[in-house]
């Protein structure tokens, strides 16, 4: 499945490595995602030292078995100051007239991030299992191997994040009397792709209804030794690849649009919080 997965995402721009490997934060052993890919631009010509970079992280399921997620209104839509979405780089907060936001809140995506358009998201999820008893049949609801899945992906988006913390020999190498340093923004989008059928399940007033769906956005909370918080990811099925990718490729010229218009503004935060790493790392030496 990932042999036909990796050319969609490579005809939108997307540079992609299969079979990632990773370090399993828990256990401290190699693990492998199906899917690593990125896609960056510069914001600032073509020197390419401001950069906002999507980074996708997938694994890929050629489920034969339908998946059935329960979904229930999104809290999160209409909220001005969006929840945390995967992130790493620099900055994420932006100091400025004496006030902080996250860099959600700076960039208004709780207007146009489809985490938080979307009306309904899921939290349940099971596999439907066919059993024969002679011309009986029955179905079974199970998690399958889902449950590894995505432990894998958010220990995945853990090890993203790491990879861009700054090493304590650059926080030596700056001089931080500079004014401005440069940009760095990578939004991570885990994802679950299904070959086969999906189904959002949901209860109204009139009863239960159940349909087809080809995009879920699916909130997973997660307590482990190392990894604590809610993480989104979405479910998304092969058919509707090329569909998916177009909606986060205008969230992210959105996105872009507004770096590149507060682009000093930003310069200065990234400044600003590499001054306090390098501080942090002073004290703890």
């Amino acid at each position: 499945m990932e042999q036909r997965i990796v050319p969609v995402l490579g005809r939108h721009g997307y540079f992609v490595t299969p079979n990632h490997e990773y370090e399993d934060p828990d256990t401290g052993k190699s693990r492998e995602i199906d899917i690593h890919a990125l896609n960056l631009v510069s914001l600032y010509r073509r020197d390419y030292d401001d950069l906002l970079t999507s980074t996708i992280l997938a694994s890929c399921k050629n489920n034969h078995l339908p998946i059935v997620l329960f979904t229930h209104a999104n809290m999160l839509r209409g909220v001005d100051a969006a929840m945390s979405i995967p992130k790493t780089g620099f900055p994420l907060e932006v100091e400025r007239s004496g006030s902080s936001d996250s860099i959600e809140t700076f960039l208004r995506l709780g207007n146009y991030h489809h985490y938080y358009s979307v009306h309904r998201v899921a939290s349940q999820y099971c596999r439907l299992k066919e059993t024969k008893q002679g011309k009986n049949v029955d179905y079974m609801a199970d998690h399958g191997d889902l449950h590894d899945d995505l432990d894998s992906l958010i220990k995945a988006v853990n090890a993203e994040i790491l990879e861009y913390k700054p090493l304590p020999s650059y926080l030596n190498s700056l001089n931080l009397k500079e004014e401005e340093d440069d940009i760095n923004l990578v939004l991570i989008y885990p994802v679950i792709i299904f070959a086969g059928e999906m189904y959002e399940c949901r209860q109204t007033k009139q009863g239960v209804i159940i349909r087809a769906s080809n995009h879920i956005v699916f909130v997973r909370r997660v307590k482990s030794r190392v990894i604590k918080g809610e993480f989104f990811v979405d479910f998304v099925r092969e058919s509707y690849l090329n569909r998916y990718l177009t909606v986060i490729q205008r969230e992210f010229e959105t996105i872009e649009k507004r770096l590149r218009s507060n682009r000093k503004l930003l310069r200065k935060n990234v400044m600003r919080e590499m001054r306090a790493l390098a501080e942090s790392t002073t004290t703890r030496v």
